[in-house]
């Protein structure tokens, strides 16, 4: 809170000193009674806070990017382990693959499902609300998500029979 006040009067220093060269009585082609180093140490003053608001706003930006990249680490981490867990409970790979995969694809398709609609609303003009966007393209991609869940588990299924009739004397086969 201090430095936000202490910032803000230099600011306001900074502004009175700049409002103060400015005479109605003066043209503005004219230069100011104090000299043009006035100007330029007051240039100079300005360009150092503008790089130090640079400089903050880019620490902040880079703050809030390591905290969402963060939260997306957890989140995999989270799914990773339940379907580990699940796979455990059931003595079966397969078991916690395929919750792996009800996992991650529907949720991926959900956000690719909204961010695809969002980019089509701007490209096409559909004018529609942003909470008919959200609703239509995350149930859409919901949807999307399950139908590409249930392909990928039948072709691996096929791919798997189809293995152990080519290789009967494979180890998976026993």
């Amino acid at each position: 809170m201090i430095k936000k006040h202490f910032l803000l009067s230099i600011f306001l220093v900074c502004a009175t000193m700049l409002l103060a060269q400015v005479d109605s009585a003066q043209s503005s082609a004219e230069v100011a009674a104090e000299g043009p180093m006035h100007a330029i140490g007051l240039g100079i003053i300005l360009i150092a806070f503008s790089l130090l608001f640079f400089a903050v706003c880019a620490a902040l930006l880079i703050l809030i990017l390591s905290a969402v990249a963060i939260f997306l680490a957890l989140a995999a981490a989270g799914i990773v382990s339940v379907a580990t867990l699940y796979g455990f409970q059931k003595r079966s790979f397969s078991a916690g693959f395929k919750t792996l995969l009800w996992l991650v694809v529907p949720a991926t398709a959900a956000v690719t499902g909204w961010v695809v609609l969002w980019l089509s609303d701007a490209a096409f003009d559909w004018q529609i609300s942003s909470d008919y966007k959200i609703l239509i393209g995350v149930g859409g991609g919901l949807l999307s998500g399950a139908l590409l869940t249930v392909f990928i588990i039948r072709i691996g299924q096929l791919l798997l029979r189809s293995m152990i009739k080519w290789w009967p004397s494979a180890k998976f086969n026993q």
